[in-house]
């Protein structure tokens, strides 16, 4: 007959198990005898003494944190107080890793351990030399891999240094079904078959993972002693671009000690780390050679269909501008990446030929380039902001017209330098002035806000300028989500990185700040801001044409 099973890895990569034969337990520390059904779970100083409650259902197991838990249950990611958690899913609190499965009757027939952060030092010190042996191979051969993938340059490596190994798989996972394909294996054999349970411990817990079969049925002997002969598998994790995910697996059978199959296990993480550094440098350079295609398109529609000069023409129809405001990040990125591309195929001298108009920048000029961009974002919305907008105090004008940044050569119409500066600044603003949305989430939000006074609902829009930098700093009323944070842009996230990246840090938008608190619970003043380093222009340009 199945029942559930509590299993507990402690930060030490000890694992221990719990049959749940009663439908009620508590669990902590050491939790007093008092409570019903008691699991005293050690090894973790950051459990409470009693920490949470088991509660066994038909299908899944639920979880509820007690007032006297002092730290936080984590599952899928969240921060939760109660969640239903079934056979294979796992959630942490402390420094511990718990996880729900189904056995037959009381007793395990596996023993699994996660290759903690000191535990992984201690064994690559151990095996010291084949570890740096295995970087040396495995860096020589991928050098030379060709059109080879990384993965399977590293297959003979591992079989060279660990020469029991009877398998080694590379796997892939499916995000959006959350299944596992075999890519390769070696040696190559057909319906090559995974527990589930063994893959997904490895992926949550983003750590080298390893099961031992055959072992002692005796709890007290079933940490630290193995059969004389018994079958294993370890597992890590390998991480791409864009949240792919990989595993490398190595199998093999022998009558190691655990000393010896943590240092096993130490030398596959170390290759997995390799080959997955390996695949996003792969991936990086395809993703590049895609987006400066891409970049070279979107720059070439934008300018031949007029959608520019439309967007910059306060003249221009409401409707129309909505679209094109949806659009302009795409075109500004594609500018952003034009000019990452230019930089690393031109002469930095003949770039800042084209880009910089003049050595010295007259800061009325920029002031006002600056205001002509926060008034084109305020005032030309299908609808009016929710929340007003002041600019040093006072409301917000209209501009007749959009206005370059000094010292960009630039044309105004097109705003082909501006605008791969200014996307991250134009992002802010709009997420800014679109929150909240009458439509969607944001309606809940609105009811928080309306209860402001009228002083605490404004936007505050400051600017200030120096001999080298100009910022904009944006403070507003936000309303925080159900664990406190503060609303996040993923967008905006992944612009900070293009500014990094690909502007080399002319321009920066910071990530958002908690400033202070408001009359109105979970309404918190929110800070917002963009500098525009053009001292950094200013002195590119001196050193390659003299002052």
């Amino acid at each position: 007959m199945k029942e559930f099973a509590l299993i507990a890895i402690d930060p030490k990569g000890e694992k221990r198990e719990w049959p749940l034969s009663q439908k009620l337990y508590t669990v902590g520390r050491e939790p007093d005898a008092e409570f019903l059904h008691p699991i005293a779970v050690p090894g973790d100083k950051h459990l409470s003494r009693q920490h949470f409650t088991l509660e066994a259902k038909s299908e899944a197991v639920l979880v509820t944190r007690l007032a006297q838990g002092r730290n936080p249950l984590f599952f899928d990611g969240n921060q939760v107080e109660t969640f239903s958690l079934r056979p294979g899913q796992v959630f942490y609190t402390g420094k511990t890793q718990f996880g729900i499965v189904l056995r037959h009757g009381a007793s395990a027939t596996t023993h699994q351990y996660t290759l903690a952060k000191e535990t992984k030092k201690e064994a690559r010190l151990r095996r010291l030399q084949d570890c740096f042996s295995a970087v040396l191979e495995l860096l020589g051969a991928l050098r030379n891999q060709g059109e080879t993938p990384a993965w399977q340059v590293a297959f003979p490596v591992l079989r060279s240094i660990l020469p029991e190994v009877k398998q080694v798989s590379f796997l892939q996972l499916h995000q959006g079904s959350g299944l596992y394909r075999t890519i390769d294996c070696d040696p190559l054999e057909e319906n090559v078959k995974f527990s589930p349970e063994i893959l997904e411990q490895a992926r949550t817990s983003q750590s080298t993972v390893t099961w031992v079969w055959d072992e002692l049925d005796t709890p007290q002997q079933s940490n630290q002693t193995l059969l004389a002969s018994y079958s294993w598998l370890i597992a890590s994790p390998v991480n791409g671009l864009e949240q792919a995910q990989y595993l490398l697996c190595v199998s093999g059978s022998s009558s190691l000690g655990r000393e010896a199959l943590e240092e096993r296990a130490a030398l596959v993480d170390l290759i997995s780390e390799l080959v997955g550094h390996h695949i996003v440098i792969r991936q990086g350079s395809e993703y590049s050679s895609l987006l400066g295609v891409f970049g070279h398109h979107v720059g070439t529609l934008f300018k031949t269909s007029g959608a520019l000069q439309l967007w910059s023409n306060p003249e221009t129809d409401t409707e129309i501008k909505k679209v094109l405001d949806r659009l302009l990040p795409i075109w500004g990125v594609s500018q952003a990446i034009s000019l990452h591309k230019k930089r690393g195929e031109k002469a930095q001298r003949a770039l800042l030929e084209t880009w910089v108009k003049r050595p010295d920048l007259d800061q009325s000029t920029l002031r006002k380039s600056l205001e002509s961009l926060l008034s084109h974002v305020y005032h030309s919305g299908a609808e009016d902001p929710f929340l007003p907008w002041y600019l040093n105090g006072k409301e917000i004008p209209k501009h007749p017209s959009l206005t370059t940044l000094p010292p960009l050569d630039d044309v105004p119409h097109l705003f082909d330098k501006t605008l791969a500066l200014s996307i991250g600044l134009l992002e802010m603003l709009n997420n800014v002035r679109k929150y909240p949305s009458s439509r969607g989430s944001g309606r809940e939000d609105r009811q928080d806000l309306a209860l402001l006074s009228k002083e605490e609902r404004k936007v505050r829009v400051e600017y200030s300028i120096n001999e080298e930098c100009a910022t904009i700093e944006l403070i507003q009323p936000t309303v925080t989500a159900s664990d406190g944070s503060i609303p996040r842009s993923r967008s905006l996230e992944r612009i900070r990185a293009l500014e990094q990246s690909l502007l080399g840090a002319l321009v920066g938008t910071e990530a958002e700040t908690i400033l202070g608190e408001t009359s109105t619970p979970h309404v918190v003043l929110v800070k917002h801001c963009w500098n525009y380093h053009y001292g950094q222009l200013i002195e590119d340009w001196k050193t390659h044409f003299g002052s």
